[in-house]
């Protein structure tokens, strides 16, 4: 079942002519259309202005890929689909580029022949290559990709060519294959091509006899220099050798995929406790970065993320009220247990617990300011920014709001400047602010249902205190009820998504078809 979006992606292309063909891995288009997998489209090059406007109309938004995978005449294409929250890829082709793994240095010249043998699938409503056409661009780019110095990579050529081959050796026509190379590479080529099918196997042999016959073939064809591709090489091992590295030493690390070419959303889920903002800002995650780059980031106080300085602090914070605890007698209460119970007003504590107090808020909101930074710089890099909470100075002891605001105007010199310093760093959110706030709101019955542990007048505070929660143009604020299921609120949460990033990228569309 094809997801709505791509449902009205296609129909819309065959409503205009548009010549068109999903050209490979057709064993999992009905994956693709549902979201699963990459949509491989291939389109005539001369339509390619009506094209694009079309994939804007249906509310597919240009990515760009990392610099050492872009290539021209290839674009990626990024929907996202609201019934069921998915979010599709459309690797859009205007030419045909093929090479060695992960670099495209020759350009195939046989987009027509491609559009002119294209088949349509009666039940999923969709223009495909033929099976011919497959099987023979598929042995054409494994050979192109063998490569005699890298086993490792040979052995997963090969493992995928047999997965994707077998499934295409019983829909072949072996005298249509012979006579649609003969076309394309004439005989000498074709006797090599036609080994291989009839052998229904992974000959290294042939395909090794068959690359020293393509590579003078298409040397007019080429599109990247010797040099450059070495140059390639170089940067794919640099970087593979660094994310291996950075594994080893569990140091965190995001492969680089693909960003908006203007700049990034920064996305932020707000909400009482129970009201779903960790599930949703995770599930986003999960399925944004299986295409795209994206950033999480945790902005509140409790129990997610920490930083190592705030790690530190903490510590020796809770090491030096142990210390002090055991001094005193057992019947008072603990040093955290005070801190919970005031967290709105720390000024009837005496000055040391104060003072252990601000060094901790203090360590909190360099860490927010820091993070704040980091939102800022991920933005201008165009990647999509989610956010669990966001500091505010609105309201004042809660919400994510600065806990300090009580000290701001003591009387003791150290207590006013952390306090000030603590109000500076959450200043920051109103310079470096989200473009979309999602307010997670729901029923006190059912929040409260799902946190026991805080009383329903707690709830009810912290609900309202968000649902007050002023922010300035442009940042746009969607109210979503939490009383839905999990899908379809990411749904509703990634159509905000896309309507900013049309508003960011300027672009004049039409009305959604779906």
């Amino acid at each position: 079942m094809a997801l709505q979006i791509v449902r009205a992606l296609l129909d819309d292309l065959h409503s205009n002519d548009i010549s068109y063909c999903h050209w490979k891995s057709n064993e999992h288009v009905e994956a693709a259309m549902n979201g699963d997998t990459d949509l491989d489209i291939l389109f005539d090059p001369s339509q390619e202005d009506k094209v694009v406007e079309i994939l804007k109309r249906n509310k597919f938004h240009l990515f760009e890929a990392v610099w050492y995978r872009k290539y021209k005449g290839i674009f990626d294409y990024i929907g996202f689909d609201k019934a069921q929250g998915k979010i599709v890829h459309v690797h859009t082709h205007f030419h045909l580029d093929i090479g060695e793994v992960g670099i495209k240095s020759y350009r195939m010249p046989w987009e027509r022949m491609i559009l002119e043998n294209k088949v349509f699938n009666e039940r999923l409503k969709i223009f495909t290559s033929s099976a011919e056409t497959e099987l023979l661009l598929l042995i054409v780019r494994t050979a192109f990709k063998h490569d005699v110095l890298d086993t490792q990579s040979n052995h997963s050529i090969s493992r995928h060519f047999k997965v994707e081959a077998a499934w295409l050796y019983g829909q072949v026509d072996t005298k249509k294959l012979v006579v649609l190379s003969e076309q394309v590479l004439g005989g000498e080529m074709t006797g090599l091509v036609e080994q291989i099918c009839l052998g229904k196997n992974y000959d290294e042999k042939l395909f090794v006899a068959l690359k020293k016959h393509l590579k003078p073939y298409f040397a007019e064809h080429r599109i990247l220099s010797t040099q450059r591709v070495n140059y390639l090489k170089l940067v794919h091992f640099v970087y593979r050798v660094r994310i291996k590295l950075r594994k080893l030493f569990r140091i965190s690390t995001r492969t680089p995929k693909r960003s908006l070419p203007q700049k990034g959303v920064v996305l932020c889920l707000m909400g009482s406790d129970g009201a779903g903002k960790s599930t949703q800002t995770k599930s986003l995650t999960a399925e944004l970065s299986k295409k795209v780059d994206v950033l999480f980031m945790y902005m509140g106080s409790g129990d997610g993320a920490k930083s190592l300085q705030r790690q530190i602090v903490e510590r020796c914070i809770q090491l030096g009220a142990r210390l002090g605890a055991s001094k005193k007698s057992k019947t008072k209460t603990s040093f955290q247990q005070e801190e919970n119970n005031s967290k709105n007003d720390i000024s009837r504590f005496s000055f040391p617990k104060q003072f252990l107090l601000s060094i901790k808020a203090a360590s909190l909101a360099f860490e927010k300011k820091n993070r704040l930074k980091r939102i800022q710089k991920e933005r201008n890099r165009g990647c999509i920014v989610i956010c669990d909470r966001y500091p505010q100075t609105t309201t004042l002891g809660y919400n994510d709001g600065p806990k300090l605001y009580c000290n701001i105007t003591s009387t003791n010199i150290i207590l006013k400047f952390l306090a000030q310093y603590e109000f500076n760093c959450y200043e920051l959110a109103k310079k470096i602010y989200p473009d979309i706030v999602i307010k997670l709101t729901g029923s006190v019955d059912v929040l409260h249902t799902r946190r026991p542990e805080m009383t329903k007048e707690e709830i009810s505070k912290k609900q309202d205190g968000i649902i007050k929660l002023q922010f300035d143009p442009p940042t746009e604020v969607l109210n979503i009820d939490i009383d839905q299921p999990v899908c379809e609120i990411r749904g509703r949460i990634m159509d905000e998504l896309s309507h900013q990033i049309t508003v960011i990228s300027g672009a004049v569309v039409g009305p959604s078809l779906y």
